[in-house]
């Protein structure tokens, strides 16, 4: 996929770019997005991705990284083995945020957990799943998230 097709998908949705201020503010905000193409077990397109990190980084001098996995369970350790291999930064904070499903099943999650604790701290894991709301009227729409994370000091919260 090349940048003009990859700006065309995740732009295709928006609605309501009637006015000025509305499409500057999505002129911005595409601006600040890249793709990165790579195939989940090879390091390849983890490099690829390390160097477009590095160079929004220094862009940015921002050095802060949170990988968030919204994926298919059964790829979460080879990525998170992909991402800490290639991407981890020593400079910054290093976040993986693993969207649910967290396995199949007790046993899956299970392993799922043991593999991304033998890989990264238990402060740089989370997982996290969550509930979208939407409210439309007729001068402006508000989303509200719940987000449910674990840790292994329980569940906690937060809401936006």
């Amino acid at each position: 996929m090349d940048r003009p097709d990859f700006l065309k998908r995740i732009s295709q949705y928006i609605k309501n770019v009637n006015t000025p201020k509305v499409k500057a503010a999505l002129d911005q905000f595409l601006d600040q997005c890249t793709y990165v193409s790579g195939v989940y077990d090879q390091d390849a397109g983890f490099q690829a991705l390390e160097k477009e990190l590095q160079r929004v980084e220094k862009e940015n001098r921002v050095v802060d990284r949170l990988f968030y996995m919204a994926l298919p369970p059964s790829v979460f350790i080879p990525v998170a083995n992909g991402l800490k291999k290639n991407c981890y930064t020593k400079k910054g904070i290093n976040r993986l945020i693993v969207e649910k499903p967290f396995g199949m099943d007790l046993e899956s999650s299970r392993v799922l957990s043991k593999a991304l604790g033998a890989l990264y701290r238990e402060d740089e894991v989370k997982f996290f799943f969550f509930f979208f709301f939407f409210f439309e009227c007729d001068i402006c729409c508000f989303f509200f998230f719940l987000f449910f994370f674990y840790t292994e000091r329980g569940l906690g919260f937060l809401f936006c």
